[in-house]
């Protein structure tokens, strides 16, 4: 059985954001070092996910799969990958890099959690367990593109894979 995926809207501006985040980064690592820097990154990210995502969705059940959509597109940017993906993990190490990365991607899962609680489609008590479950999902298709000779590619299929565990998490 082919399951038929709708495909993930692109930012309405993608050039401009892409061209604001490189600038931004680039001042960041000049007064902050790279981890100043990558923690500023992540949050200005976690920002336009929330952003980007609210504009999207109709639903609040669909800020989950929208919003964990989002993070993946980013991980294929050739202006994003090098910095967050590749060398981040190697200058800060895994384990700092992943504390980096997590308040912000653990806070907006919960919040979008929450929606599938309000629609009785998740026990409540389920929130954490699953925000975190979704968080290492996302750090290790985070870690595949960053690592991938077609970051596009990879993009794609991790895309596609989450979109399906997120539809079906959605169903419940």
């Amino acid at each position: 059985m082919t399951v038929a995926l709708p495909k993930a809207r692109r930012a309405k501006k993608p050039s401009e954001n892409r061209d604001k985040l490189i600038a931004v980064a680039h001042k960041l690592m000049a007064e902050h070092g790279f981890a100043g820097a990558s923690e500023a990154l992540v949050s200005r990210l976690a920002g336009r996910v929330w952003t980007e995502t609210m504009d999207e969705v109709e639903r609040e059940e669909e800020q989950l799969r929208v919003g964990c959509l989002r993070p993946v597109d980013d991980c294929a940017d050739a202006e994003v990958r090098p910095i967050l993906l590749v060398d981040g993990p190697s200058v800060l190490g895994f384990d700092e890099w992943r504390k980096l990365r997590e308040p912000s991607t653990v806070g907006l899962l919960r919040h979008a959690l929450g929606h599938l609680v309000k629609a009785g489609r998740l026990p409540a008590e389920k929130i954490e367990p699953m925000a975190h479950l979704l968080c290492g999902a996302l750090t290790q298709a985070a870690v595949a593109i960053g690592s991938a000779l077609d970051p596009e590619y990879a993009r794609r299929v991790y895309s596609e894979s989450l979109e399906v565990l997120l539809m079906n998490l959605e169903a419940t």
